[in-house]
């Protein structure tokens, strides 16, 4: 979110100038993929 245009490698060498930003983005990522799954979980179950 908020990083449109940017590719994957210009992604990464940012987060590997910031941790802090690294491990919040790490936390992101995983909320993201947790609601995926519940939402994905949800369209199975119906």
């Amino acid at each position: 979110a908020g990083h449109v245009g940017l590719t994957e490698d210009q992604l990464v060498s940012k987060m590997a100038r910031n941790p802090r930003k690294q491990r919040t983005r790490m936390k992101e990522i995983s909320r993201d993929v947790e609601i995926n799954r519940a939402a994905t979980t949800d369209d199975k179950g119906r």
